[in-house]
């Protein structure tokens, strides 16, 4: 309970954030109020994407003459138990088989009109993962990276997700709190990890994708920050690691070129595997 509350609080301190207050003004016993008494003046449209509790609506949210909410989750139950009128909740489906195979597609940089090599596999693939945009995604990321396996690794990639080592994702799949946990995502995600340089490479980006979990769960850092923390002395080497595992979706641009975050369930992974290294070295 108590690492929910920082987090929401947390939540609360960014979203202040980008409507100008100060952290500062946000902490404390005051916080709450002054947080309160500032968007009550706002005429605004706030968006919170991909909400996972109630909790974290309930510590954004203000009754102000002005102010609109929409908010996006994949929690079927999240309008009733914030007591929204039914009018104002919309349900939305996931994605059918061919939005998913185009937007596979447009991450490639083909035309989804057109006949193109592992179509139908493709198909299989958005199939596998249940329509899920966020995991579809993912594998897109994989596929489309210029230092990647590149599109003819399609079957094999396939191959992965529905038979391959499920060893990682049985520990996120056990390790993550049900709250932030989808398992179509947990499969991508535990697929384009190891997937990544590890070990032995030129650089470790699974290791540095781990201890990108030192972050608050929805904070935002820049590539001086990640530097710091991957105990590197070129900020520009760290934004070109940055950007790599952006690309396959693991690390979300913010509209501040060099500016970064974690999607929550991403964030709770990395989580999981950075308490895996430390488990490992504290027993070796």
């Amino acid at each position: 309970a108590r690492r929910r509350e920082g987090r929401c609080r947390g939540l609360r301190i960014t979203l202040g954030g980008y409507l100008g207050l100060p952290a500062g003004v946000l902490q404390g016993p005051r916080g709450q109020r002054n947080f309160e008494q500032h968007l009550k003046t706002l005429d605004a449209l706030i968006i919170l994407d991909d909400v996972w509790s109630a909790e974290q609506v309930k510590a954004c949210r203000v009754n102000g003459p002005n102010l609109r909410y929409l908010i996006t989750t994949r929690l079927s139950g999240l309008g009733d138990n914030l007591k929204l009128p039914k009018d104002n909740q919309i349900k939305m489906e996931y994605l059918t088989v061919d939005e998913g195979v185009e937007l596979i597609a447009r991450r490639l940089g083909l035309d989804p009109t057109a006949d193109y090599p592992h179509k139908a596999v493709y198909r299989q693939i958005v199939e596998r993962l249940g329509g899920h945009t966020q995991a579809i995604d993912m594998m897109a990321g994989v596929l489309s990276d210029p230092e990647g396996p590149g599109p003819d690794y399609t079957p094999r990639l396939l191959e992965q997700l529905q038979g391959g080592d499920k060893t990682l994702f049985e520990v996120l799949k056990r390790s993550v709190d049900a709250e932030n946990r989808e398992d179509n995502v947990l499969v991508s995600l535990s697929v384009s990890y190891d997937m990544l340089p590890g070990p032995g490479a030129g650089v470790d980006l699974q290791r540095c994708f781990r201890l990108l979990a030192v972050f608050g769960e929805g904070g935002t850092f820049d590539s001086a920050a990640a530097a710091a923390v991957w105990e590197l002395d070129d900020p520009e080497r760290a934004r070109r690691w940055l950007i790599e595992l952006a690309k396959r979706s693991l690390v979300i641009r913010t509209t501040d070129p060099d500016r970064y975050t974690l999607h929550t369930l991403i964030h709770a992974a990395a989580r999981v595997l950075l308490q895996e290294e430390l488990n490992f070295l504290l027993t070796n």
